[in-house]
């Protein structure tokens, strides 16, 4: 059984190298995964704190609802549109 960890020979530099065991954490997995770190942390303290706010500023119960409406709207638009940009971009 194969785990990963044993020397391969390049056949033609005839150098030994060792595959490592995080082959998949490049560059772009671990950008996309502070971005996602970063964006979850920011929308559940903005989650926390906006009731309060908006308590604090004497809006009605309905105010919090229409926001988080309004935002969640804007999510999907966002979604869709970086979708449809996504199947139209070239690769090359």
């Amino acid at each position: 059984m194969n785990d990963g960890a044993s020397a391969t020979i390049d056949s033609t530099a005839g150098v030994t190298r060792r595959p490592t065991a995080f082959r998949w954490l490049n560059r772009t997995v671990l950008g996309i995964g502070l971005a996602s770190l970063f964006s979850d942390t920011s929308h559940e303290t903005v989650t926390v704190l906006l009731p309060a706010f908006l308590a604090s500023t004497g809006a009605a119960a309905g105010a919090l609802g229409t926001i988080e409406g309004l935002a969640d709207g804007f999510s999907s638009l966002a979604k869709l549109d970086g979708g449809w940009m996504a199947d139209r971009m070239r690769r090359g």
